[in-house]
């Protein structure tokens, strides 16, 4: 398995001073190279102008490089990590390498685009999928809420200072280092990355099935599900055919995937062909040639978009009727 890290810097194009944004982008890239440098398959380089790519060794470096990034790196940016097998003879080149690990990262960042997130995780295990982003967007997430005084007493720790040498530097007791790093909850996500660190994606069983398979031995009623709310009726189809749930509101938009890495969209209600259209855009925008659209009952209009007018546009989106 290999894993790549795609990274894009958001709405590069509004950024007043765009030479400082690329000059900051060279030099972070640069120094993750450096203190990485024995952790990179492919080192890290700028591509498309405003954003970069990079090959890394094992899954436990990827979110220390993450974050080192996100440190380094004064510009917001999103983040695509994929995993997978590649197709290419390996290259130290990342721009030379091609194959699942590349479509899986662009994949990923296509998702952090759509829903707006920091980073997004793609492999070919979706109990890994859904364990790692979990963990990935807690974590990432507490630590975007410290103050300049707990990052900076952070970083102070992570060159080994003691609490005693910390306090001296800033003029403050041991007890008030203490106290910032508690009110951090410094000590809970430092054992996290610890805990993070021993990760493997081989840890996980890989639950790819059949989509076929699952709905011809599933017993679906659709009747049980009509006193459920939008989210409760998520959480059961998400049981039933093992869906990373991503959204329970977007209207037309992605709402989960499939742990044959398949998008899909769940409609409580009957679909017409906007509802197909909309979709078909979000799969260009993902890059993707597969979807699946949920639903109580689709109208012909919709079933002949989805045969006719998307085969021209080389999609396939199977349409999945509960009665």
């Amino acid at each position: 398995m290999y894993i790549i890290m795609t990274g894009d810097i958001v709405k590069s194009r509004k950024i007043k001073n765009r030479v400082d944004a690329q000059h900051q982008l060279k030099k972070t890239l640069q120094t993750i190279n450096q203190e990485y440098k024995l952790q990179l398959e492919a080192p890290f380089v700028i591509v498309w102008g405003d954003s970069f790519q990079g090959a890394i060794k094992s899954f436990k470096y990827t979110y220390e490089i993450l974050e080192s990034i996100s440190e380094l790196f004064p510009y917001k940016f999103r983040c695509g990590i994929g995993i997978g097998d590649i197709s290419t003879s390996f290259s130290t080149n990342v721009l030379e390498i091609d194959g699942e690990a590349l479509f899986n990262s662009r994949f990923s960042l296509k998702v952090a685009t759509v829903y707006k997130l920091d980073f997004w995780i793609h492999s070919p295990n979706m109990a890994f999928n859904k364990t790692l982003n979990t963990l990935f967007l807690l974590l990432y997430t507490l630590t975007k809420q410290w103050t300049n005084t707990q990052r900076e007493v952070i970083d102070q720790r992570k060159k080994q200072l003691t609490y005693q040498e910390i306090g001296e530097l800033r003029g403050v007791s041991k007890q008030a280092i203490n106290n910032i790093l508690r009110s951090a909850k410094w000590p809970q996500i430092e054992l996290a990355k610890r805990l993070l660190r021993s990760i493997d994606i081989n840890d996980f069983k890989d639950s790819k099935t059949n989509l076929e398979e699952l709905i011809s031995t599933s017993s679906l009623d659709w009747d049980e599900t009509k006193e459920m709310n939008g989210f409760e009726f998520h959480n059961w189809l998400s049981e039933k055919f093992d869906i990373l749930m991503l959204s329970t509101t977007r209207d037309g938009g992605l709402d989960g995937i499939l742990s044959t890495g398949i998008p899909c969209q769940v409609k409580k209600g009957h679909v017409g062909p906007k509802s197909v259209r909309d979709f078909a855009s979000v799969l260009n925008d993902l890059e993707s040639k597969k979807g699946i659209i949920f639903g109580k009952s689709f109208s012909e209009e919709a079933r002949k978009y989805s045969v006719f007018k998307l085969k021209d546009q080389g999609i396939e989106i199977k349409l999945i009727e509960f009665q």
